[in-house]
């Protein structure tokens, strides 16, 4: 959790963004809106933040959409749960 929390104040601290969104803001991609929740709180209005299962989705049938994938591999800093549960 702290390694988490140091990287995302870094992405904030530096906050010059990819240059190809009109939002220069660092993108944070979480697993769920838990860790989303988590990251909103450090990073505050100085990221993006979006969960990939959010709301009332079921995120053991959860089979990820192309758009999800590259959200994924556009984020600057993917938070995730660590000991296989959000693979």
């Amino acid at each position: 959790m702290a390694v988490t929390v140091a990287v995302i104040a870094a992405l904030t601290a530096c906050a010059g963004g990819r240059g190809d969104h009109a939002d220069a803001r660092p993108s944070v991609v979480a697993s769920t809106d838990v860790w989303g929740s988590v990251a909103q709180a450090v990073a505050g209005d100085d990221a993006r933040v979006t969960s990939i299962v959010h709301g009332t989705m079921d995120p053991h049938s959860y089979e990820p959409a192309p758009a999800a994938v590259a959200e994924i591999e556009d984020a600057n800093l993917l938070v995730y749960n660590g000991g296989g549960y959000d693979a």
